[in-house]
Order: structure tokens, then sequence, then C-alpha cells
């Protein structure tokens, strides 16, 4: 395994596809098929023994962004845990999911199926453990609308913007069809760790250790996220919709 330093190269694999429609709410017919309604119930989905709910609702962060509830968005199938972001008429839907019951210290691996090293430069995909702006770690495949940066992924403990918060690098699958991505989190540091294909800790493998014991978050509140996701809300910059699919979900506690 190596140590990212600067730039550093490591992989994932994602499918776009061209833009379609959405099917409506099942619990009503409000005209623009994407899923969300002001009395919806939150969506669940069972996937890798956890229950997972859907988000759904209009100009929500980040982005912020329309999330949508529809299975065109977030579905399930025997390749895994499917997120889409689509359009319908004029309107982008991001994807995303959670769990509502924090897991605590641990080592959380989530394995990826899609282009991550290709997203769009208007797309984020991200893996992360969430409580609040302050409170999170961050797996985040993304350029932030600049299609000339050589880098696209990023590990970050929030508040970004505090030196040594951040680690930007350049992620490659190396021609794999999926990836692995670690955050091993303790009181003591955190280990983020991405590979191409499926054993996180082969020679291509990189990793990031953050070790300011001050700034770690606690346990209490910190639910497991992934999403999908655009930046500042613009459509893509190639009009494509985009898919990643999470084929597995493991968690050990510490």
């Amino acid at each position: 395994m190596q140590g990212i330093k600067g730039l550093c190269i490591v992989g994932v694999v994602l499918s776009a596809f061209m833009t379609g429609g959405q099917s409506g709410c099942e619990q009503c017919d409000d005209g623009d098929g994407n899923g969300i309604c002001d009395h919806q119930e939150s969506r669940t989905v069972d996937f890798a023994g956890y229950t997972w709910t859907v988000k759904a609702g209009l100009d929500l962060g980040p982005g912020p962004n329309d999330w949508s509830g529809s299975e065109n968005n977030v579905w399930l199938d025997d390749d895994g845990l499917h997120l889409a972001i689509t359009q319908t008429g004029a309107n982008w839907y991001c994807a995303e999911v959670y769990l509502t019951e924090a897991l605590g210290f641990g080592r959380y691996t989530f394995r990826l199926k899609g282009a991550v090293d290709h997203l769009d430069p208007m797309v984020i995909a991200a893996p992360f453990l969430y409580r609040d702006d302050v409170n999170e770690l961050d797996i985040e495949f993304a350029r932030w609308g600049d299609a000339e940066d050589e880098t696209n992924a990023q590990y970050v403990v929030q508040p970004y913007f505090r030196d040594g918060h951040l680690m930007r690098y350049a992620f490659d699958l190396g021609g794999e069809e999926v990836s692995t991505h670690v955050i091993d989190w303790t009181p003591e540091r955190v280990v983020f760790t991405s590979a191409p294909g499926l054993d996180p800790d082969g020679p291509e493998a990189y990793s990031w250790t953050f070790d300011d014991v001050s700034a770690i978050p606690g346990e209490e509140g910190m639910d497991v996220h992934l999403n999908l996701w655009l930046y500042q809300g613009e459509a893509p910059s190639d009009g494509q919709g985009v898919e990643i699919v999470m084929t597995d979900f493991n968690f050990e506690g510490a």
C-alpha cells in the first residue's frame, strides 16, 4: 500500500447513460414524475444487512439539488444498490441513501462499481460518515466543475478549510470494474483507503492517515451515507445521466 503525498493514482468504475424519464410518485401524481411529494414517507431499501433510507426533497444540500425517491434513481437488483442522476424535462434529480442509526468507531468498507475516475466535472460521488458539516468524514470523487483539474478525488476530515484536513489525489481504476474504499475510524486516527479491485490492501491501494486527535469526530450521530449529486445543482456538462452501484457494504466495529 502506498501513502498519498501530493498526487497519486487509485481506481473505481461507473457507467454514464443517456438521460431518461422517471416514474411518478406512487402516492400522488403532481405531474412532474420525480417521485417527490410533500406527504410522501421516506422509502427504505434493505441491502448488505442494513436498512437504508432514500433521500427525497427539493432544493436540499449538498448542491443544493433536487433529490428523488423514485426507483429510477435508487433501486436494488442482483448487482447491488444503484444510485442514479436522471433528467425529467428541464429538471435533474440526484440520489442518496443513508443509515439512520450510527454504527460508531470501526472500519467501514464500500465496494463500488462505476467509473468514478471519469465522472463529468459537475458530478460528485461520495461514500461518507456524517453528523453535521463540521463532523464529517468523506471520500469524494469530484472535480468541482473544473474540467482541467488533474486530480479527481479527495479525502476530507471536515471542516475542509482547516490546514491538513483535505488530501486531493488522482484516482485511476486501471481497467478494473469495481473499486474498494475504506474509512477506518478510531478516537486516535482516521485512515482512508481506496483501491481498484477487491483488495483494499493490494499493491495499487492508496491511503491517507489523519491523526489530529482534537479534530476527530466522536461516535454519536455519525451516520453512513452514499450519494451522487451535481456541483452547485448545475446539469452535467455532457448532458448525460450517471449511475453507480454499491455492490457491497461492510462494517467491523473497533
